[in-house]
């Protein structure tokens, strides 16, 4: 539980939950093919699950393109497992799926593989696979990783750095499920060195690292292994609710105030938001039609109601275990 209302609102699931980009609908796809995946592999062997798996990333891909690496990963971890064995009721529903992308991107542009984003982006009819696309990819690594993990504008333990813990899970969850912990971090991996080397890694007007939102969930999960081993400890206790307050009021600045604060390298998002709440009373939320509180005044009453829904969380987590 405790796990579950992080990733909700102390990770930019919350800020993207409430606006029109495709990520918490590619989120939803991708976790169910993970799930249906992960049971073929540890429960039962119904080809069912492998072909729903197939289904729902497949669809996925049509929501999010990227989320292609994450169907290669599902293959590999399934290879893994079982040798390759019923690997077609996985992957054919995916082809059918790309070949949907492929005739629709054909209707559109005479080219399967002109892909809509590359055409916003570059304004005319590019390939994938064309030297001019490919070259978009020219950002040196070191500075799309620094800025899409710690950064002010856009590092994923910058907005919430209770995902920190995450890390010692990973190698909890490893002793354990070895092959699942590698899925989590591979998938993860491969987007963020994808999108930094990419020219636009910081994604645009947006708030924290928008790009990594199909792959967040994956760092998240290894979190409740964290806490399953230290939750009744005492300082990691404070120290644990000390971090998730903070990510909670990033985030929440994000959600309730500006989800897509301007992109410049001047602009810290975080600061942006707190200094347009507290100045101007900017307030990006349907709450203010219903009532007549102050901006500054509702987010401090909303933001203290989510802590007061951890605190119940964390009170029952101690009491279940």
């Amino acid at each position: 539980l405790l796990t579950s209302l992080t990733y909700a609102f102390a990770t930019i699931a919350w800020v993207y939950a409430g606006t029109f980009f495709s990520h918490s609908t590619a989120v939803f796809f991708v976790l169910m093919a993970t799930y249906l995946m992960f049971s073929y592999i540890r429960k039962t062997e119904d080809c069912r699950r492998l072909l729903y798996a197939g289904l729902f990333i497949g669809y996925g891909i049509l929501i999010e393109y990227t989320v292609f690496f994450i169907a290669l990963t599902l293959g590999i971890y399934f290879i893994l497992n079982k040798k390759g064995k019923n690997l077609w009721f996985f992957f054919l529903p995916i082809c059918f799926f790309l070949l949907i992308l492929g005739a629709y991107n054909y209707a559109l542009y005479n080219n399967p593989f002109a892909l809509t984003y590359v055409v916003l982006v570059s304004g005319k009819s590019v390939s994938l696979f064309s030297s001019r696309w490919i070259q978009d990819f020219r950002t040196p690594v070191y500075i799309g990783i620094f800025g899409l993990l710690i950064g002010p504008r856009r590092g994923l333990f910058f907005y919430s750095p209770v995902l920190l813990f995450s890390l010692y899970g990973y190698y909890t969850v490893y002793k354990k499920y070895k092959n699942e912990s590698l899925f989590f971090l591979f998938s993860f991996l491969v987007h963020l060195f994808f999108y930094s080397l990419y020219f636009n890694w910081s994604a645009g007007w947006s708030y924290g690292p928008r790009f990594l939102s199909s792959v967040i969930p994956f760092v998240v999960i290894p979190l409740s292994s964290t806490l399953n081993e230290f939750i009744e400890k005492i300082f990691f206790k404070i120290g644990f609710f000390l971090l998730l307050s903070f990510s909670i009021f990033a985030n929440a600045l994000g959600a309730l105030v500006d989800p897509m604060p301007p992109d410049a390298k001047i602009v810290i998002p975080l600061i942006w938001n707190l200094s347009y709440l507290i100045r101007k009373g900017r307030f990006h939320s349907i709450l203010l039609l219903t009532t007549n509180l102050s901006p500054l005044l509702l987010f401090i009453i909303m933001y203290s109601l989510v802590l007061l829904l951890i605190a119940i969380a964390l009170y029952f987590e101690n009491k279940i275990m």
